[in-house]
């Protein structure tokens, strides 16, 4: 395992975690520094053992080109962040609105946002194979009517989505639509969810909460029928309102 250090120049903290090297990349990594909120546009890595420095004052691709022409081979990464509190710039990552600015967990304060009309849309597809999938659209599963019921229990997922997921916020929905569509070229069905409010805060999660109960409920009532069946595509589609604006997949 790969020893990674986090270091806080400012406050003298640091942490660490552990990466397996075979699987280690500059996306993972990248994606784990910005976790641990120590990424800046002025970013230092050095090996320990190979006590080389990587280190650029200019922008932060040009660290990560450097970074992965670097030997991963027993060594320790350390992070160290080297901005002051008062250096700002526009080219800041953008920071994680769940962690306050030590890097602890928090729900987010909604109360100064403005309410506005907030619509999500997501889908997914849950590949069932010929044989569940032949049942499935002739209503022939023992358990019952599958789309009937993954319709009910996706809109009963979005409803407890707050519940299910930490830090969401407790949502007065308006409307959520779940529906599902036989998809016989892929022996799949294609789940939709919409969810609709009138809030300060967006029902992405209440859509893709409900899209994933949908189809986990298609798969408890087909297990029987085959072990093969997965769960996949989960994404937003759409989503309109709030300060973010739209959003529309290509």
């Amino acid at each position: 395992m790969l020893p990674i250090v986090f270091s806080d120049k400012n406050s003298r903290n640091s942490s660490s975690i552990y990466m397996n090297q075979s699987s280690i990349s500059t996306e993972l990594l990248q994606s784990s520094i910005l976790a641990h909120r120590h990424v800046t546009n002025r970013v230092q890595c050095r090996y320990l053992t190979t006590s080389r420095l990587l280190n650029t004052d200019r922008d932060s691709d040009t660290f990560w080109t450097d970074f992965g022409k670097t030997s991963m081979e027993d060594s320790t990464i350390v992070i160290n962040d080297k901005t002051s509190e008062t250096s700002t710039s526009s080219t800041d990552p953008i920071q994680l609105s769940h962690t306050d600015d030590k890097g602890r967990l928090h729900m987010v304060d909604i109360s100064e946002k403005s309410t506005s009309s907030r619509v999500a849309m997501a889908t997914g597809v849950v590949y069932l194979g010929k044989a569940a999938f032949d049942l499935v659209r002739e209503n022939n599963v023992k358990k019952g009517d599958v789309i009937t019921v993954a319709e009910i229990a996706g809109i009963c997922g979005a409803k407890k989505t707050s519940v299910l997921i930490p830090l969401c916020h407790n949502i007065p929905l308006s409307k959520v639509d779940v529906s599902l569509e036989l998809c016989e070229s892929s022996n799949s069905v294609r789940v939709t969810a919409l969810a609709k409010t009138y809030g300060k805060t967006g029902v992405e999660m209440e859509a893709l909460t409900g899209v994933t109960v949908a189809s986990l409920t298609v798969y408890d009532m087909c297990k029987a029928v085959s072990k093969d069946i997965v769960i996949g595509d989960i994404k937003l589609e759409h989503k309109s309102g709030g300060k973010s604006g739209d959003y529309n997949r290509n």
